[in-house]
C-alpha cells in the first residue's frame, strides 16, 4: 500500500476497531465506508486477520485448528479495483495463497473503462456498479459444467 493508506489501513484496525469496540461494544465499520457495523468479536478477528500474512492464515493452529483451504480445487475468480488500497494486487495474491490448490482467475477492474467514477473496495455491489454485475455472473455461468462434476 501507499504510505498513506498504510497509515489509514493501520488507524482503522489498530486504534479505531479497539475504540469502537469498547465504546459501542461493536465495531462501527460504516463510519469509514466498510460496510455495516460489525459485531466486537469480528471486528477483533478481521483485525487479526488484516494484521498478518496470508489473511485468515494468521488463525491457523491459533483460533482455527481444522481448515480445509488447501483441498479446494475448484475454480475461482478474484476481482479486485485499481482505485481499491486495500485488495492491491498484491494482497490479493496474499490472500489466494491461503488456497494454493484452487483454479484461479484473477480481474482488476479501471472503473473508467466501466464509466465509473469509483469502486474502490466497497462498491462493486453497489446499484451505481450494476453494470459491473453481469462479469462474476457471466463467469459463473460459463463453468457451472466445471462446478457441478
Amino acid at each position: 500500500m501507499k504510505v498513506r493508506d498504510q497509515f489509514k489501513s493501520h488507524f482503522f484496525m489498530n486504534m479505531f476497531i479497539p475504540f469502537s469496540n469498547l465504546l459501542f461494544g461493536h465495531t462501527k465499520s460504516q463510519w469509514f465506508g466498510m460496510g455495516e457495523p460489525l459485531p466486537a468479536a469480528v471486528g477483533h478477528q478481521w483485525r487479526t486477520w488484516c494484521n498478518g500474512g496470508g489473511y485468515v492464515k494468521t488463525a491457523f493452529g491459533k483460533t482455527i485448528d481444522k481448515h480445509y483451504f488447501e483441498e479446494l480445487t475448484l475454480p475461482a475468480m478474484w476481482v479486485n479495483a485499481v482505485d481499491d488500497f486495500i485488495a492491491n494486487d498484491k494482497n490479493v495474491r496474499d490472500m489466494m495463497s491461503v488456497s494454493p490448490n484452487i483454479k484461479v482467475q484473477t480481474l482488476t477492474l479501471d472503473p473508467k473503462e466501466h464509466g465509473l467514477k469509483e469502486i474502490g473496495h466497497m462498491k462493486f455491489f453497489s446499484r451505481k456498479s450494476q453494470k459491473l454485475w453481469h462479469i462474476p455472473l457471466q463467469w459463473l455461468d460459463s463453468r457451472s459444467d466445471e462446478c457441478s462434476s
